[in-house]
């Protein structure tokens, strides 16, 4: 069963984290994001700036993006 499907925004290489009730990803392309885990309504998106390749990840329930030079 799928509840939604995104296409703008959504990693190839970066892990999506889910933290209580939404999805954090960070696009190949620097756009870090945040959409409601239930019906994938974006919540906010933000660039980071250059291209990632890393995963975000969870530190004291705040969502920290790192980068790699």
């Amino acid at each position: 069963h799928i509840a939604w499907r995104e296409d703008k925004f959504v990693p190839h290489n970066p892990s999506p984290i889910v933290h209580e009730n939404a999805v954090y990803l960070v696009s190949d392309s620097g756009i870090a994001s945040c959409r409601e885990l239930a019906t994938g309504k974006l919540l906010w998106k933000q660039r980071l700036g250059d291209d990632h390749s890393a995963s975000p990840f969870l530190a004291e329930f705040l969502s920290q993006i790192q980068r790699l030079s």
